[in-house]
């Protein structure tokens, strides 16, 4: 494509790219446990242990 090759950027990219590999967590969030969303309002939210749903 008639790029010239950064070799300092290739070496980021591929310790970034091995380092995924390796660790399972340094890869994305889970996002739902971070950020829940609402309970719903006529709902409420769910109770897995019970199999209701309970209002908070």
């Amino acid at each position: 494509m008639g790029f010239d090759k950064d070799k300092e950027y290739g070496k980021k990219l591929y310790s970034v790219r091995a380092r995924l590999r390796k660790d399972p967590l340094y890869k994305l969030p889970n996002i739902a446990e971070r950020y829940p969303l609402p309970y719903h309002p006529t709902l409420g939210r769910y109770n897995p242990e019970t199999d209701q749903n309970e209002m908070p």
